[in-house]
């Protein structure tokens, strides 16, 4: 069975062995990296190998800029989630790990959300918002795999 990944930035604790089962919403956090499955030139090892070589150099604080609704073919009605502040860093750190998916023939699930169309932003859960203005240091990159009808955090990776 093809396992699919997911990287973000955790605004709330997301625990390794933590299981979110369809339907379940994760907690607040930022999107790095859309779904996207392995190659045969990555493997998971060589994937947790470059994102704990990216989180031990980075120095990074989510700003909240504004709410948003974002609308797509699965939600006409729009997704409530607050866009983050324009940051060079969070934008390059995106883009490496692009570049390196890229470089290991990665099949990214939804390319519309990556490179120039990434959109860094923090999605409303349940009535809980990233509030405009609102900071938060970012401590950890989390590594999801998406298997059947459940989403598990698989590994994370501490920064400075």
């Amino acid at each position: 069975m093809q396992r699919d990944f997911l990287i973000v930035l955790p605004v709330d604790p997301m625990p390794i062995g933590t299981v979110y089962p369809t339907g379940q919403r994760m907690p607040l956090h930022s999107t790095l990296m859309p779904w996207f499955g392995l190659s045969n030139t990555l493997t998971r090892a060589s994937l947790e190998e470059k994102l704990g070589e990216l989180a031990r150099g980075l120095d990074i604080t989510l700003i909240s800029d504004r709410p948003e609704y974002f609308t797509g073919a699965d939600n006409k009605q729009g997704v409530p989630v607050h866009a983050l502040k324009p940051n060079e860093t969070l934008m390059t750190l995106h883009l490496d790990i692009l570049d390196f998916l890229h470089e290991h023939h990665a099949t990214i699930r939804n390319i519309a959300h990556v490179g120039s169309n990434y959109r860094p932003h923090v999605t409303t859960v349940d009535g809980r918002e990233f509030t405009s203005q609102r900071t938060h240091r970012v401590s950890e990159i989390v590594l999801i795999q998406r298997h059947g009808n459940t989403r598990e955090v698989i590994q994370t990776f501490l920064c400075p």
